[in-house]
C-alpha cells in the first residue's frame, strides 16, 4: 500500500480539534502520547519534548535507550563536528577559526544555510534502521531527522527580527511545497515531506490566535493540495512530534512544546486505542508490506505467464 507522510513540527492537537481544518483532520485524528524518555529534563525538573529524539522514535519504533539518539548526543560538540560523511569537512568544522568564520558568514547572509549540501556533502544518518528501509521506492523531500535544532532566533547580535525569521521560514516552506507537489507525480510507495513552519510560529506567537490560525491555514491548504493529487488507495498520515502551549513560569510571551503530539489518517486503519509515537513504525511497516488488489492481480498474471 502506498503511504504519504506529512510530518508537521509542532502541530497542536487541541488547536486543530477546536477549529475547522478538514484537511488536517482527515477521516480520523487523535492525540499521540510522547514517552517520558523522549523528553528533556531541565535543571528545574521541567520536561520538554526534544524533536530529534521523538522523530527517531517515530521512524524506528524504539525508545532513545534503544535507538541511541539522545538530547545529550545532539548537544555534544564532538558529534556536531563529525556529523558529515566527509572527513575533510569534519576536520574543517573542528577548526574554531573556520567554524566561527562560517557562522559569521551565515549570520550576515554572505552564505545561505545548507551551503555544504549544495556542494554535494551529505550528513550522516542519525539512525541506522527505520520503516523507510522497507519501502521499494521511497521519496523524501525533506526529512525531519535532518532538520537543524539550532534556532536562528538564538543568534546573538545577528539583527534578525521576527519578521525576517518568519520570512526565512516561509521561503523554506514554499520551496518544500513546490518540490513536494512536483515529485508527488513520480513513482513511489512511500513519500515523506516535512514542515517546520509551525514550530517557529508557535514559539514566537502562541496565544495570538489570529496569527496562529493564519499559518495553520497555510499548512491546511498544503495538506489539501497533496490530497487532491493522491489516489484514493493511498493512505495519508499527518503527524507531529509535539504540539504547543503557552510558556509557563516566565514573563516572556510565545509558546513551548506541549507534552503530546498529533496524528490524522485519510483511511480507517488499525491503531492502538492509546496511540504512542513509537507505534507508527509497526503501523507504517505493515501498510508498506500490504499489496493492493491491482498489485496482486498483476502478480498472478505474471505467474500465469500472461504478462
Amino acid at each position: 500500500m502506498k503511504v504519504f507522510i506529512l510530518a508537521v513540527d509542532a502541530l497542536e492537537y487541541e488547536f486543530v480539534k477546536s477549529r475547522s481544518f478538514p484537511s488536517l483532520k482527515q477521516k480520523f485524528y487523535t492525540r499521540v502520547v510522547i514517552p517520558k524518555s523522549c523528553m528533556s529534563i531541565f535543571e528545574n525538573g521541567r520536561l520538554s519534548p526534544f524533536t530529534p529524539v521523538i522523530w527517531a522514535s517515530f521512524f524506528t519504533g524504539k525508545l532513545p535507550e534503544e535507538h541511541g539518539v539522545t538530547r545529550e548526543k545532539f548537544l555534544n560538540e564532538k558529534w556536531e563536528f563529525s556529523c558529515w560523511n566527509n572527513k575533510f569537512l569534519n576536520s574543517l568544522k573542528r577548526n574554531r577559526i573556520v567554524y566561527n568564520l562560517y557562522s559569521f558568514m551565515l549570520r550576515h547572509r554572505i552564505l545561505k544555510e545548507g551551503f555544504p549540501e549544495k556542494l554535494g556533502f551529505t550528513k550522516k544518518e542519525i539512525i541506522q534502521e527505520s520503516f523507510v528501509d522497507l519501502a521499494e521506492k521511497p521519496v523524501i523531500v525533506r526529512s525531519p531527522l535532518k532538520t537543524s535544532i539550532k534556532w536562528k532566533v538564538e543568534w546573538k547580535g545577528s539583527g534578525l527580527s521576527e519578521e525576517k525569521i518568519i520570512r526565512s521560514a516561509m521561503n523554506v516552506f514554499e520551496r518544500n511545497r513546490k518540490e513536494t507537489l512536483e515529485k508527488i507525480e513520480s513513482d513511489w510507495d512511500l513519500f515523506i515531506t516535512y514542515v517546520k513552519l509551525l514550530d517557529y510560529i508557535g514559539h514566537l506567537y502562541w496565544g495570538k490566535n489570529e496569527i496562529i490560525e493564519r499559518y495553520y491555514g497555510i499548512v491546511e491548504n498544503f495538506a489539501r493540495e497533496i490530497q487532491d493529487k493522491l489516489s484514493k488507495e493511498t493512505l495519508m498520515i499527518i503527524v507531529s512530534d509535539h504540539g504547543m502551549r503557552l510558556l509557563k513560569g516566565t514573563k516572556h510571551r510565545g509558546g513551548e512544546h506541549s507534552h503530546h503530539a498529533y496524528a490524522s489518517f485519510s483511511h480507517k486503519v488499525c491503531i492502538p486505542q492509546i496511540l504512542k509515537i513509537t507505534d507508527f513504525y509497526s503501523i507504517i511497516s505493515n501498510l508498506l508490506q500490504q499489496k493492493s488488489d491491482d498489485e496482486l492481480i498483476m502478480k498472478e498474471l505474471k505467474e500465469l505467464g500472461y504478462i
